[in-house]
């Protein structure tokens, strides 16, 4: 599938009308699916704060949004920065309505076993989590907020190259569930998303180690869901949007798929019919013999 092809799978934003002013907090905000989810809300006329490692890459995305946008640089893997996101955000903002916890991946395939990998991913996608909607617990009960933690097809399928991420994705899974049920008569609705394969820079930089064009190794990853290619950002952040909006107001505590149905056992399913294939393939060799 051509680069090109993708822009049209950029839905076109969706009007939220109870979204105007509301006021978002999302990590992970300078590329990919954070920085796709701040022009949704920011066009939709919300007032949002980003959060990233690199101020310069943020301050790029808050001058690209069409609305009234914030940008906190920060690192997720220090308590000490995690302890000021929602204290600032709130300054920028003067209240907080919506948290997307969109924390990066942070690859860490060195060995299988290696505690620090899982301490490592633990504390971006766990413990990171925990704490910004603990701090954030205050606001949200006021306004009746919402969370939207960004999860992964990992959470429920096994991973040989990257185990400590899929056994945290588990977990936080597992959080959204728990952190929804006690607080839902607070009127604070706390969800997530589950993407499969998402194109963002990751992948280019995967690509260029490889020394492999993106574009074959979006067909190679594309073929291992059911719809036949990865997702573009903006399809993630539409369902975020979706989430943190009124018309999702009777759902919390759901993990909703946005994976083209890799989760219905494609990868596997693929396997076995690349697998019957070559078997077809040297019988009738071996028929022609």
């Amino acid at each position: 599938m051509k680069l090109e092809e993708y822009e049209q799978h950029k839905p076109q934003i969706a009007t939220y009308p109870d979204l105007a002013g509301r006021r978002v907090l999302i990590t992970g905000g300078s590329a990919g699916i954070g920085r796709a989810t701040a022009h949704a809300f920011s066009a939709n006329g919300a007032v949002v704060t980003i959060v990233g490692r690199r101020l310069e890459r943020l301050q790029k995305v808050v001058e690209a949004l069409p609305g009234k946008a914030f940008a906190i640089a920060a690192d997720l893997t220090k308590k000490e920065d995690l302890e000021r996101i929602v204290k600032e955000a709130v300054e920028h903002m003067g209240g907080l309505d919506a948290l997307v916890n969109n924390g990066a991946n942070g690859e860490c395939t060195e060995e299988f076993t290696r505690a620090s990998c899982y301490e490592r991913h633990f504390q971006l996608h766990v413990t990171s989590a925990v704490t910004l909607i603990g701090a954030a617990l205050p606001y949200l009960k006021k306004k009746r907020g919402s969370v939207v933690n960004v999860s992964s097809i990992l959470s429920v399928m096994p991973s040989i190259d990257d185990p400590s991420y899929s056994v945290a994705k588990a977990a936080q899974d597992k959080m959204t569930e728990n952190w929804a049920l006690k607080f839902a008569r607070d009127g604070v609705r706390i969800n997530a998303i589950r993407p499969g394969c998402v194109m963002t820079e990751v992948y280019e930089t995967w690509a260029e180690r490889e020394g492999r064009s993106l574009e074959d190794l979006m067909d190679e990853w594309g073929a291992a869901h059911a719809m036949g290619r990865v997702s573009t950002p903006e399809e993630q952040a539409a369902v975020i949007l979706f989430l943190s909006s009124a018309s999702a107001s009777y759902i919390t505590g759901a993990s909703i798929r946005v994976d083209g149905g890799s989760e219905l056992g494609f990868w596997y399913n693929k396997l076995e019919l690349d697998r019957n294939a070559n078997s077809s393939s040297n019988q009738a060799i071996r028929n022609e013999k």
